[in-house]
């Protein structure tokens, strides 16, 4: 129980969105308990952890492999992006800013399409430079 807590702890610090309505709901305006936050946010806290403990088990270079990884070509020679839950949380992870950039974009200003298609352009062309 003190890990999970601990480990709860740890997804507040990486993901500020989630803190935010956490201190919001739990914390300042006590509309749910601490349990129930948690209850409802079990499966992404699930994904979190498993991609986190994966994480601290790849060695360094785990960036240029999920980029190569999500980045594919075609059999017409174009870029097609291959982007799973779980390569969005490795992405999230491992780059933090990205996860923040999300969390601003989209929906407000962005669909989650165009914001991943501006990002791997970006990282496209960032690459081939």
């Amino acid at each position: 129980q003190t890990n999970i807590k601990l480990q709860h702890k740890k997804l507040l610090e990486v993901d500020k969105f989630l803190a935010k309505q956490y201190s919001d709901l739990v914390e300042t305006n006590h509309l749910v308990t601490e349990a129930d936050f948690w209850d409802c946010h079990s499966e992404y806290f699930q994904e979190w952890y498993a991609s986190t403990v994966a994480a601290s088990a790849v060695t360094k270079g785990k960036s240029n492999y999920l980029l190569a990884d999500i980045l594919e070509k075609n059999a017409n020679d174009k870029m097609v992006v291959n982007l799973t839950v779980e390569k969005k949380q490795n992405l999230f992870l491992m780059y933090p800013e990205v996860r923040l950039a999300f969390d601003s974009e989209v929906p407000l200003r962005m669909t989650e399409s165009e914001f991943w298609r501006r990002y791997f352009q970006n990282e496209y062309y960032n690459r081939s430079s």
